[in-house]
């Protein structure tokens, strides 16, 4: 600590290095993180057609049933606006080989159950006042895939089934750590 040898601070009081301790700290800059999750399949769907267009398009595609759940509100840093963007959502839930037994799961196991489903969220990128991610302005729609079991998707076939829908003009895969604003995707 600033050059203090280890014996030297052992006869210091504790008052004493606690307040070396706080000019050690006060002397550098501390950064601290979030350790926010990015841990999902995030894909960018560029689409002229509305919300509810989309949602029903994906959910012939994906077997699944969207449904809109509370929009998203940001408050843009720059012009102080709050956004409001549309979500849509829906849980899939997996079969469970302990489902068909009449005994009640414990906990370790109802964790394991609560891992193998899949949460897709479908999430409008504009607004008047800004879009929800500013670095990917070209994309209308983000579809977030999350959960363990989402890892059994091929991306890049899927990828090529939702460029394939006649409402999608083009659809990219997104690495959610490369995104300056990636924190707006956590909610």
């Amino acid at each position: 600590m600033h050059g203090l040898p280890c014996s030297e601070i052992q006869n210091l009081s504790v008052y004493s290095t606690i307040r070396i301790i706080l000019v050690a700290i006060l002397m550098k800059k501390i950064v601290l993180t979030d350790f926010a999750d990015y841990n999902f399949i995030l894909i960018g769907i560029s689409s002229h057609d509305e919300d509810y267009r989309v949602c029903w398009h994906l959910n012939k595609l994906l077997s699944v049933d969207f449904n809109r759940m509370a929009d998203i509100d940001i408050l843009h840093p720059k012009s102080g606006q709050e956004s409001t963007f549309p979500l849509f959502q829906f849980i899939s839930r997996q079969e469970d080989p302990m489902d068909n037994q009449e005994l009640p799961l414990s906990e370790k196991e109802e964790l394991i159950a609560d891992e193998m489903d899949i949460t897709y969220q479908l999430i409008a990128n504009r607004h008047a006042a800004g879009n929800l991610i500013p670095e990917q302005s070209k994309m209308d729609y983000f579809l977030m895939i999350k959960g363990e079991a989402a890892y059994h998707y091929i991306v890049d076939d899927l990828l090529k089934q939702i460029r394939s829908l006649p409402c999608v003009m083009a659809a990219f895969k997104i690495e959610p750590e490369s995104l300056k604003s990636k924190d707006n995707l956590i909610f």
